[in-house]
Protein backbone atom coordinates (compact mmCIF):
# COMPACT_ATOMS: atom_id res chain seq x y z
CA UNK A 1 0.00 0.00 0.00
CA UNK A 2 0.80 3.45 -0.46
CA UNK A 3 -0.08 6.53 0.36
CA UNK A 4 -0.41 9.95 -1.24
CA UNK A 5 0.06 13.12 -0.29
CA UNK A 6 -1.17 16.47 -2.43
CA UNK A 7 -0.21 19.58 -2.61
CA UNK A 8 -3.39 20.62 -0.55
CA UNK A 9 -2.62 18.64 1.93
CA UNK A 10 -5.24 16.13 1.39
CA UNK A 11 -4.27 12.47 1.63
CA UNK A 12 -5.60 9.08 -0.18
CA UNK A 13 -3.94 5.39 -0.17
CA UNK A 14 -3.81 3.09 -3.13
CA UNK A 15 -2.66 0.04 -3.90
CA UNK A 16 0.71 -0.42 -6.06
CA UNK A 17 -1.58 -1.19 -9.49
CA UNK A 18 -3.87 1.65 -8.96
CA UNK A 19 -4.37 3.60 -11.64
CA UNK A 20 -4.63 7.86 -11.60
CA UNK A 21 -5.46 9.81 -14.89
CA UNK A 22 -2.53 12.83 -14.45
CA UNK A 23 -1.10 15.48 -16.44
CA UNK A 24 2.52 16.53 -16.76
CA UNK A 25 4.74 18.35 -18.83
CA UNK A 26 5.71 16.68 -22.10
CA UNK A 27 10.07 16.52 -22.37
CA UNK A 28 11.78 19.25 -23.07
CA UNK A 29 11.84 19.75 -26.75
CA UNK A 30 14.74 21.69 -28.67
CA UNK A 31 14.27 23.50 -32.05
CA UNK A 32 16.43 24.15 -34.11
CA UNK A 33 18.27 27.32 -33.04
CA UNK A 34 18.65 25.70 -29.23
CA UNK A 35 15.85 27.35 -27.39
CA UNK A 36 13.36 25.48 -25.90
CA UNK A 37 10.18 25.38 -27.26
CA UNK A 38 6.71 26.00 -25.14
CA UNK A 39 5.98 23.18 -22.80
CA UNK A 40 2.89 21.48 -23.26
CA UNK A 41 1.13 20.20 -20.63
CA UNK A 42 -0.11 15.80 -21.35
CA UNK A 43 -2.65 14.26 -19.75
CA UNK A 44 -1.36 10.06 -19.03
CA UNK A 45 -2.14 7.29 -17.00
CA UNK A 46 0.33 5.79 -14.01
CA UNK A 47 -0.02 3.49 -11.81
CA UNK A 48 0.11 4.44 -7.88
CA UNK A 49 3.89 2.68 -7.89
CA UNK A 50 4.82 4.32 -11.45
CA UNK A 51 4.03 7.71 -9.48
CA UNK A 52 6.28 6.57 -6.82
CA UNK A 53 8.76 5.74 -8.73
CA UNK A 54 8.98 9.03 -10.22
CA UNK A 55 9.09 11.39 -7.08
CA UNK A 56 12.76 9.40 -6.42
CA UNK A 57 13.72 11.42 -9.16
CA UNK A 58 15.50 14.85 -8.23
CA UNK A 59 14.16 16.49 -11.21
CA UNK A 60 10.14 15.71 -10.35
CA UNK A 61 9.80 18.82 -8.26
CA UNK A 62 9.99 20.41 -11.39
CA UNK A 63 7.87 18.76 -13.44
CA UNK A 64 5.23 17.20 -10.37
CA UNK A 65 2.00 14.58 -11.84
CA UNK A 66 -1.27 16.71 -11.48
CA UNK A 67 -4.59 15.91 -10.78
CA UNK A 68 -7.19 17.84 -12.35
CA UNK A 69 -9.72 19.84 -10.62
CA UNK A 70 -13.31 18.06 -10.91
CA UNK A 71 -16.79 20.04 -11.21
CA UNK A 72 -19.14 20.35 -8.54
CA UNK A 73 -20.62 16.58 -6.69
CA UNK A 74 -24.29 16.77 -6.97
CA UNK A 75 -25.92 15.72 -3.58
CA UNK A 76 -29.96 15.33 -2.97
CA UNK A 77 -31.59 18.30 -2.04
CA UNK A 78 -32.78 17.96 1.73
CA UNK A 79 -34.86 20.23 4.01
CA UNK A 80 -32.76 22.26 6.68
CA UNK A 81 -34.17 23.52 9.90
CA UNK A 82 -32.32 27.00 9.58
CA UNK A 83 -31.75 28.91 6.19
CA UNK A 84 -28.52 27.72 4.95
CA UNK A 85 -27.23 31.99 4.18
CA UNK A 86 -28.52 32.29 7.60
CA UNK A 87 -26.49 29.56 9.16
CA UNK A 88 -23.28 30.22 7.37
CA UNK A 89 -23.93 33.95 8.49
CA UNK A 90 -24.52 32.28 12.35
CA UNK A 91 -21.32 30.10 11.98
CA UNK A 92 -19.00 33.37 11.29
CA UNK A 93 -19.86 36.63 13.12
CA UNK A 94 -23.22 34.66 15.19
CA UNK A 95 -23.08 34.37 18.88
CA UNK A 96 -24.31 30.95 19.77
CA UNK A 97 -24.06 31.10 23.39
CA UNK A 98 -26.86 33.81 23.55
CA UNK A 99 -29.06 32.26 21.69
CA UNK A 100 -32.66 32.30 23.22
CA UNK A 101 -35.99 30.35 22.19
CA UNK A 102 -36.48 32.64 19.31
CA UNK A 103 -33.54 34.87 18.20
CA UNK A 104 -30.12 34.46 17.67
CA UNK A 105 -27.64 37.06 17.08
CA UNK A 106 -24.72 38.15 14.83
CA UNK A 107 -22.54 41.18 14.12
CA UNK A 108 -22.09 43.35 11.12
CA UNK A 109 -21.65 46.39 9.67
CA UNK A 110 -24.74 48.77 9.01
CA UNK A 111 -23.53 49.47 5.07
CA UNK A 112 -22.96 45.82 4.32
CA UNK A 113 -25.88 44.76 6.11
CA UNK A 114 -27.62 47.01 3.99
CA UNK A 115 -26.67 45.33 1.02
CA UNK A 116 -27.41 41.72 1.88
CA UNK A 117 -30.18 42.41 4.17
CA UNK A 118 -32.78 40.70 1.29
CA UNK A 119 -31.10 37.48 1.84
CA UNK A 120 -32.63 36.50 5.08
CA UNK A 121 -35.91 35.51 5.17
CA UNK A 122 -36.56 36.14 8.62
CA UNK A 123 -37.14 39.83 10.52
CA UNK A 124 -34.06 41.03 11.79
CA UNK A 125 -34.05 43.93 14.51
CA UNK A 126 -30.81 46.22 14.89
CA UNK A 127 -29.89 46.09 18.50
CA UNK A 128 -27.83 48.22 19.38
CA UNK A 129 -24.29 49.36 17.43
CA UNK A 130 -23.36 46.54 15.43
CA UNK A 131 -25.61 43.86 16.68
CA UNK A 132 -28.67 42.06 14.73
CA UNK A 133 -31.13 39.79 16.37
CA UNK A 134 -32.55 37.74 13.75
CA UNK A 135 -35.82 36.11 14.30
CA UNK A 136 -36.09 32.19 14.05
CA UNK A 137 -39.03 30.17 15.58
CA UNK A 138 -37.74 27.79 18.38
CA UNK A 139 -34.13 28.90 17.90
CA UNK A 140 -32.68 27.62 20.68
CA UNK A 141 -34.16 24.08 20.26
CA UNK A 142 -32.96 24.04 16.21
CA UNK A 143 -29.67 24.99 17.28
CA UNK A 144 -29.08 22.57 20.27
CA UNK A 145 -30.47 19.66 18.27
CA UNK A 146 -27.57 20.66 15.49
CA UNK A 147 -25.22 20.68 18.39
CA UNK A 148 -24.27 24.04 17.77
CA UNK A 149 -25.84 25.60 21.17
CA UNK A 150 -22.76 27.42 23.20
CA UNK A 151 -20.37 26.36 20.48
CA UNK A 152 -17.66 29.63 20.45
CA UNK A 153 -15.39 30.88 17.57
CA UNK A 154 -13.21 28.12 18.57
CA UNK A 155 -15.11 24.96 17.99
CA UNK A 156 -17.99 25.58 15.60
CA UNK A 157 -18.39 23.31 12.90
CA UNK A 158 -21.08 23.00 9.71
CA UNK A 159 -23.56 20.41 10.27
CA UNK A 160 -23.72 17.40 7.98
CA UNK A 161 -26.93 18.36 6.41
CA UNK A 162 -25.80 21.45 5.35
CA UNK A 163 -22.75 20.19 3.93
CA UNK A 164 -24.20 16.66 2.38
CA UNK A 165 -27.02 18.96 0.39
CA UNK A 166 -27.85 20.36 -3.11
CA UNK A 167 -25.24 22.81 -4.54
CA UNK A 168 -27.80 25.77 -3.48
CA UNK A 169 -27.41 24.58 -0.10
CA UNK A 170 -23.75 24.57 0.13
CA UNK A 171 -23.16 28.22 -1.97
CA UNK A 172 -25.20 29.23 0.48
CA UNK A 173 -24.15 28.55 3.38
CA UNK A 174 -20.33 29.01 2.11
CA UNK A 175 -21.52 32.98 1.21
CA UNK A 176 -22.70 33.08 4.50
CA UNK A 177 -19.19 32.24 6.07
CA UNK A 178 -17.16 34.49 3.19
CA UNK A 179 -19.55 37.47 3.59
CA UNK A 180 -18.75 37.39 7.41
CA UNK A 181 -15.05 35.81 8.15
CA UNK A 182 -13.84 36.33 3.84
CA UNK A 183 -11.66 38.73 2.83
CA UNK A 184 -10.44 39.31 -0.65
CA UNK A 185 -7.75 41.69 -1.67
CA UNK A 186 -8.13 44.93 -3.69
CA UNK A 187 -5.24 44.18 -5.76
CA UNK A 188 -4.40 41.13 -6.44
CA UNK A 189 -7.61 39.72 -5.51
CA UNK A 190 -6.59 36.98 -2.87
CA UNK A 191 -9.04 35.26 -1.31
CA UNK A 192 -9.13 34.35 2.44
CA UNK A 193 -11.18 32.83 4.86
CA UNK A 194 -9.84 32.71 8.33
CA UNK A 195 -11.41 30.94 11.22
CA UNK A 196 -10.12 29.93 15.33
CA UNK A 197 -11.99 26.64 14.73
CA UNK A 198 -9.99 23.68 13.07
CA UNK A 199 -13.12 21.97 12.65
CA UNK A 200 -14.66 25.14 11.01
CA UNK A 201 -11.76 25.32 8.32
CA UNK A 202 -12.20 22.05 7.16
CA UNK A 203 -15.68 22.09 6.95
CA UNK A 204 -14.82 25.29 4.69
CA UNK A 205 -12.10 23.42 2.78
CA UNK A 206 -14.79 20.40 2.17
CA UNK A 207 -17.53 22.45 0.60
CA UNK A 208 -15.10 23.91 -1.31
CA UNK A 209 -13.72 20.78 -2.76
CA UNK A 210 -17.19 19.64 -3.33
CA UNK A 211 -18.08 22.69 -5.72
CA UNK A 212 -14.82 21.69 -7.56
CA UNK A 213 -12.55 24.88 -5.55
CA UNK A 214 -9.12 24.16 -5.03
CA UNK A 215 -7.88 25.71 -1.67
CA UNK A 216 -5.49 25.02 0.71
CA UNK A 217 -4.71 25.59 4.42
CA UNK A 218 -1.99 27.14 6.64
CA UNK A 219 -2.34 28.01 10.40
CA UNK A 220 -0.93 31.58 11.67
CA UNK A 221 -0.11 32.44 15.54
CA UNK A 222 -0.88 35.41 16.92
CA UNK A 223 -0.13 35.58 20.60
CA UNK A 224 0.18 31.88 20.91
CA UNK A 225 -3.30 31.34 19.14
CA UNK A 226 -3.70 29.45 16.11
CA UNK A 227 -5.76 31.44 13.44
CA UNK A 228 -6.77 28.56 10.41
CA UNK A 229 -6.24 30.70 7.08
CA UNK A 230 -7.76 28.76 4.12
CA UNK A 231 -6.88 30.37 0.70
CA UNK A 232 -9.30 29.57 -1.94
CA UNK A 233 -8.06 29.65 -5.80
CA UNK A 234 -10.05 30.36 -8.72
CA UNK A 235 -10.34 32.18 -11.70
CA UNK A 236 -12.26 35.62 -12.06
CA UNK A 237 -14.97 34.41 -13.32
CA UNK A 238 -16.04 32.68 -10.11
CA UNK A 239 -19.19 34.53 -8.60
CA UNK A 240 -20.38 31.96 -5.91
CA UNK A 241 -18.27 32.90 -3.21
CA UNK A 242 -19.40 35.94 -2.21
CA UNK A 243 -23.10 38.41 -1.86
CA UNK A 244 -21.70 41.33 -0.53
CA UNK A 245 -20.93 43.34 -3.26
CA UNK A 246 -17.51 45.34 -2.53
CA UNK A 247 -16.36 41.63 -1.92
CA UNK A 248 -17.93 39.86 -5.06
CA UNK A 249 -16.77 42.72 -7.15
CA UNK A 250 -13.23 42.24 -6.64
CA UNK A 251 -13.02 38.88 -7.98
CA UNK A 252 -12.98 40.11 -11.56
CA UNK A 253 -9.53 41.73 -10.42
CA UNK A 254 -8.16 38.11 -10.08
CA UNK A 255 -4.52 37.67 -12.03
CA UNK A 256 -4.95 34.87 -15.20
CA UNK A 257 -0.90 34.02 -14.74
CA UNK A 258 -0.21 30.96 -15.68
CA UNK A 259 1.28 30.38 -11.98
CA UNK A 260 -2.49 31.41 -11.00
CA UNK A 261 -4.04 29.31 -13.35
CA UNK A 262 -2.22 26.25 -12.63
CA UNK A 263 -3.62 26.62 -8.83
CA UNK A 264 -7.17 27.04 -9.95
CA UNK A 265 -7.12 23.77 -12.31
CA UNK A 266 -4.69 21.00 -10.73
CA UNK A 267 -3.79 20.12 -7.58
CA UNK A 268 0.03 18.49 -7.03
CA UNK A 269 0.92 14.84 -5.81
CA UNK A 270 3.87 16.27 -3.69
CA UNK A 271 4.62 13.18 -2.46
CA UNK A 272 4.34 8.97 -2.06
CA UNK A 273 5.47 6.34 0.27
CA UNK A 274 5.22 3.48 1.25
CA UNK A 275 2.75 1.97 3.94
CA UNK A 276 2.18 -1.23 5.69
CA UNK A 277 -0.14 -3.60 3.75
CA UNK A 278 -3.29 -3.75 4.61
CA UNK A 279 -6.77 -4.89 3.39
CA UNK A 280 -8.69 -2.72 0.64
CA UNK A 281 -11.06 -2.24 -2.44
CA UNK A 282 -10.96 -1.29 -5.58
CA UNK A 283 -13.86 -0.20 -7.87
CA UNK A 284 -15.03 -0.04 -11.10
CA UNK A 285 -17.62 2.22 -12.08
CA UNK A 286 -19.52 2.33 -15.32
CA UNK A 287 -18.63 6.16 -16.99
CA UNK A 288 -17.69 6.22 -20.03
CA UNK A 289 -14.19 8.36 -19.17
CA UNK A 290 -14.23 5.23 -15.94
CA UNK A 291 -13.05 8.54 -13.73
CA UNK A 292 -14.68 8.91 -10.31
CA UNK A 293 -14.02 10.43 -6.99
CA UNK A 294 -12.34 9.09 -3.30
CA UNK A 295 -11.77 10.90 -0.39
CA UNK A 296 -12.02 14.19 -0.17
CA UNK A 297 -13.28 15.10 -4.05
CA UNK A 298 -9.74 13.23 -5.09
CA UNK A 299 -9.92 12.01 -8.79
CA UNK A 300 -9.50 8.52 -9.83
CA UNK A 301 -9.66 5.94 -12.03
CA UNK A 302 -11.23 2.46 -12.75
CA UNK A 303 -8.07 0.50 -11.64
CA UNK A 304 -9.72 -2.34 -13.11
CA UNK A 305 -10.88 -3.58 -16.94
CA UNK A 306 -12.36 -1.15 -18.87
CA UNK A 307 -15.92 -1.78 -19.17
CA UNK A 308 -18.61 -2.30 -16.22
CA UNK A 309 -22.44 -2.72 -16.13
CA UNK A 310 -22.63 -2.31 -12.27
CA UNK A 311 -20.15 -1.61 -9.64
CA UNK A 312 -17.79 -4.08 -8.81
CA UNK A 313 -15.70 -3.96 -5.80
CA UNK A 314 -12.71 -6.30 -5.96
CA UNK A 315 -11.61 -7.54 -2.11
CA UNK A 316 -7.15 -7.15 -1.83
CA UNK A 317 -5.76 -9.15 1.32
CA UNK A 318 -7.19 -11.87 3.48
CA UNK A 319 -11.19 -12.54 2.70
CA UNK A 320 -12.50 -15.80 3.24
CA UNK A 321 -15.74 -15.22 1.14
CA UNK A 322 -13.94 -14.01 -1.75
CA UNK A 323 -14.78 -16.73 -4.11
CA UNK A 324 -18.58 -16.05 -3.54
CA UNK A 325 -18.17 -12.72 -3.95
CA UNK A 326 -16.52 -13.37 -7.57
CA UNK A 327 -19.50 -15.71 -8.66
CA UNK A 328 -21.91 -12.72 -7.50
CA UNK A 329 -19.43 -9.86 -9.27
CA UNK A 330 -18.71 -11.93 -12.28
CA UNK A 331 -22.01 -11.79 -14.28
CA UNK A 332 -21.96 -8.09 -14.25
CA UNK A 333 -18.53 -7.62 -15.86
CA UNK A 334 -18.18 -10.70 -17.89
CA UNK A 335 -18.62 -10.17 -22.51
CA UNK A 336 -18.36 -12.59 -24.41
CA UNK A 337 -16.65 -14.74 -22.03
CA UNK A 338 -14.31 -12.61 -21.36
CA UNK A 339 -14.53 -10.89 -17.49
CA UNK A 340 -12.63 -7.40 -17.07
CA UNK A 341 -11.67 -7.85 -13.65
CA UNK A 342 -9.13 -9.68 -11.93
CA UNK A 343 -9.53 -12.18 -8.73
CA UNK A 344 -6.52 -11.92 -6.40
Amino acid sequence: MYKLTLSDGRTVEATADHKWRVFRYRHKQHSWNGKNEKREIREIELTTEEIFELTKNKSYKTNRCRIKTRFSVPFNNQEVPIDAYTMGFLLGDGSLTKTSNHKAYFVQSAEDYESIKHLFPYKVDKQYGITYAVNIPNAKQIIKGLDLLDKTSDNKFIPDCYKYNCEEIRIAVLNGLLDTDGSITKDYGVIEYVSKSYQLAQDVRWLLFSLGINNSLHVKYIKGTPYYRVYIYCSGEEHRLFCIPRKKERISIKKSTPFALSKVQYTYIDKVEKIEDKVSKCVTVDAEDHVYMVGDFIETKNCRGKRANLILFEEAGSFKELSAAWQIARPSVEIDGRAFATMI
